[in-house]
């Protein structure tokens, strides 16, 4: 009886510990940025009608889970439930990997067009600001991604000192509590540490070994589609 209680102990406290050195980040994910908002101003001079695009365009959400592990340095980064859209919105993170000091993995649907990519996390250029800014109850810094055509920037905060983020947002030297590019942000809503279920971690041992296009490759056929969306107009 008294092994029995051991052996039951024991595996209490490998399971508390191994929860304490993992989280979950809840992120929420909006189509709606800086850029999108002055591009809605240019379109829309009633202001009646502006503030009822912002808020028809504010109803669509995303609600991200990201899962880090401390002791093996990985996260994963997955969509948990989407308000507010019929049908498929014009951008759409599915779902990223990442191994601390390694490669990250994302994949996206842009335009109805699915893209896998896979990179060094040192081919983000990630440029840190002296900027800071204080976002509920975070301190952030800021930073911009260099060369990149969805001119992304983030806020990290070192309170955290953990390099991992929503989506691209990996490699920081703290937690990314905001991504915004030119068409959406993602931004903090709950931390907690909570045990990865075993359906996820296997799902990080997959997506390890998946392959994908480089991250200039991504650039590069991205571009076109951009170049595109920047003449067309929000409302129509």
């Amino acid at each position: 009886m008294i092994k029995y209680l051991f052996v039951l102990c024991c595996i209490f406290f490998t399971n508390s510990i191994q929860s304490q050195e993992q989280y979950k980040i809840s992120y929420s994910g909006k189509l709606m940025s800086s850029s999108m908002d002055n591009r809605l101003q240019k379109e829309v001079t009633d202001p009646f009608l502006l503030e009822a695009y912002k808020e028809l365009i504010a109803g669509f959400e995303v609600i991200y889970g990201l899962y880090i592990d401390v002791p093996s340095g990985q996260s994963i980064f997955v969509e948990e439930k989407e308000y507010g859209l019929e049908g498929p919105p014009p951008f759409k993170q599915l779902l990223s990997y990442y191994k601390t000091g390694g490669n990250i993995y994302f994949e996206d649907l842009f335009r109805g067009k699915k893209f896998k990519v896979k990179d060094h996390v040192n081919n983000l250029d990630w440029v840190l600001g002296k900027e800071t800014m204080s976002i509920g109850r975070f301190s952030c810094k800021k930073a911009v991604l260099k060369d990149d055509p969805f001119n992304t920037i983030v806020w990290y905060s070192e309170d955290y000192p953990l390099p991992y983020g929503p989506y691209i947002g990996n490699g920081l030297p703290g937690l990314v509590v905001l991504l915004e590019n030119d068409y959406y942000t993602i931004s903090v809503k709950t931390i907690k540490k909570e045990k990865i279920p075993a359906k996820l971690q296997k799902q990080m041992q997959a997506i390890s070994n998946r392959q994908g296009i480089t991250i200039e490759s991504y650039h590069k056929e991205a571009l076109p589609i951009l170049k595109t969306m920047s003449q067309e107009t929000i409302i129509n």
